[in-house]
């Protein structure tokens, strides 16, 4: 059995809610080819909840095969739900 522990608080009662095999690693990855897409680094998933402060986070993260380059896209400036948000924050601290 794995004691997994919380990157927020430390507290030990983790628990492990979904798992999922090998997917993509970045989800905001333009690739050049179908055959790049199809050959994406892939990892497994393991989210757990803090049963303490609540935090929800991947336990199986690793940050070692994560590759940002300027194919990353990650880009929210079309999203018109974050435009609102933009433009109701923007408001707020202007006020």
């Amino acid at each position: 059995m794995t004691n997994y522990v919380c990157p927020v608080c430390g507290f030990l009662d983790i628990e492990i809610f979904i798992k999922i095999k090998q997917i993509p690693t970045c989800c905001n990855l333009l690739y050049k080819t179908r055959q790049n897409a199809l050959t994406a680094t892939k990892a497994d998933m393991k989210l757990g909840f803090c049963k303490k402060c609540g935090h929800v986070y991947n336990y199986a993260f690793n940050p070692d095969i994560m590759d940002y380059t300027q194919d990353y896209e990650n880009s929210l400036h079309c999203s018109p739900r974050f435009q609102e948000y933009a433009n109701t924050l923007a408001k707020r601290l202007i006020k």
